[in-house]
């Protein structure tokens, strides 16, 4: 049975997602996506933004690692659990 989560992630600095990817790795999951490297229309985007679909995603040990390792960076996280119907902004973090 799948469980899906979306995750949509707002970073200031892009380098840092690398140890977002590296944490869903470690817990068997693919990397997030940069949205500039999928839209290939008109202007490109002006900000760091990223997204994921995932099953079986444990939300809050993933949360709980976002805001440990990015308190101190402009980062926002939105999660979009199975079954809800809008995202929620989890972390809004502003250095």
């Amino acid at each position: 049975m799948s469980v899906v989560t979306n995750v949509i992630l707002s970073l200031h600095e892009d380098f840092i997602v690398d140890k977002v990817n590296n944490w869903l790795f470690q817990n068997g999951h693919r990397p997030l996506l940069r949205v500039d490297e999928l839209w290939k229309w008109g202007k490109a985007m002006e900000c760091d933004l990223y997204i994921g679909a995932y099953n079986h995603l444990e939300v809050a040990e993933f949360v709980a690692f976002v805001k440990a390792a990015f308190s101190d960076e402009d980062t926002q996280l939105f999660i979009m659990e199975d079954g809800d119907e809008i995202f929620v902004e989890r972390l809004a973090s502003h250095s």
